[in-house]
C-alpha cells in the first residue's frame, strides 16, 4: 500500500511542476507582449530589460531570438553591419547581413540579441546585446560601459 502511496504523491507533484511550467510561459508570453507594446528604455510594467529577458528564457527556453556571429565597421567606433543568425528551435539560421538600424530597432522592439563565436568548430553562445544611448546617439553593446562606441567583444569581421 505505501508504494501505491507513493506513485500517487509523485504524480500530484509531477503535475504541479507541470502546472508551474505552464503558468511561468503564461505570464511571460503576457509580459513579452506588453514588453513588444511598449519598446521604451525601462518596459511600461514597470521591469527593467534585463528581467524581462530572464523572464522570456523562462517561458520561452530560448536563450536569445538572433545571434551575432560577426561585424562590419563604418569606423572603428561604429558597427555598419553584423552577420545575423535567427534562433531556430535552438540552432543557428541561415546567416543575414542586418544593419545597425535594424538591430537597435529589433533590440527596442523586445527580441533578445546575444554574440555567438565558434570555439574548436562548435558554435558557443556569447554575451547578450543590449543598446545604451549617449547625447541621442544609439550604441549596441555587449556591456553597460558608457563610452560612445559600439562593443560587441571580439567578434571576426566580416568584409
Amino acid at each position: 500500500m505505501e508504494n501505491g502511496k507513493s506513485n500517487h504523491r509523485e504524480h500530484r507533484e509531477a503535475l504541479v511542476l507541470k502546472d508551474n511550467r505552464k503558468q511561468n510561459r503564461d505570464k511571460s508570453r503576457e509580459i513579452t507582449e506588453k514588453g513588444k507594446k511598449c519598446g521604451e528604455r525601462e518596459m511600461n510594467i514597470g521591469i527593467s530589460r534585463e528581467i524581462f529577458r530572464e523572464l522570456k528564457r523562462i517561458g520561452t527556453g530560448k536563450l536569445a531570438d538572433y545571434y551575432i556571429s560577426g561585424v562590419g565597421y563604418k569606423a572603428r567606433q561604429q558597427i555598419e553591419r553584423a552577420r545575423v543568425h535567427k534562433d531556430r528551435m535552438g540552432k543557428l539560421g541561415t546567416p543575414e547581413i542586418w544593419f545597425r538600424k535594424e538591430i537597435i530597432s529589433k533590440i527596442e522592439e523586445g527580441s533578445v540579441f546575444s554574440t555567438v563565436y565558434k570555439d574548436e568548430g562548435v558554435w558557443k553562445r556569447g554575451e547578450d546585446v543590449d543598446t545604451i544611448e549617449i547625447e541621442g546617439v544609439k550604441y549596441i553593446r555587449t556591456d553597460r560601459n558608457r563610452s560612445g562606441e559600439d562593443n560587441l567583444g571580439n567578434l571576426p569581421e566580416i568584409g
